[in-house]
């Protein structure tokens, strides 16, 4: 196997390009491996670092300058900015929902209207997320409500 890498200054961002005469079993382990560093987040609980898949994950949430991820099995805290989960997950069922919160739509229960034009979304761990005014139509139409 070869490896070669290339900077340019002119991308925009990281491009993984594999050539390849056959897809072998060496070349479904780097894609593989590859996939599994691109589509998991790493995050801490109890001076431990797991490495959580998007499907497990619930929501995140920003407390005292910390980004929460929580699942139904835990909380742990993440190093990556509101804005970079933002990037990471667009258009794979996450959407922000505050300023301060994103939700993984298939971990959804049901939505409720609140009071001045809010929603709260019941998450399948029975937490509770405040969808804001401004979020709302976004959810709405990803929804097709």
């Amino acid at each position: 196997m070869k490896i070669k890498l290339e900077t340019v200054s002119d991308v925009t961002e990281t491009e993984v390009v594999i050539r390849c005469r056959e897809f072998d079993e060496e070349t479904e382990r780097l894609l593989s491996t590859i996939r599994l560093f691109t589509n998991t987040v790493i995050a801490k609980k109890d001076n431990k670092t797991f490495i959580i898949s998007p499907e497990d994950i619930c929501y995140f949430d920003t407390q005292e300058n910390k980004v929460l991820l929580i699942t139904e099995e835990g909380v742990y805290e993440t190093p990556l900015k509101m804005y970079e989960i933002e990037e990471k997950f667009k258009n794979s069922g996450f959407v922000r929902v505050s300023r301060y919160s994103i939700i993984n739509l298939r971990k959804v229960a049901y939505l409720e209207p609140l009071f001045n034009g809010r929603m709260v979304a019941v998450m399948k761990n029975n937490d509770k997320v405040v969808i804001t005014r401004l979020y709302i139509q976004a959810i709405k139409t990803i929804l097709g409500m």
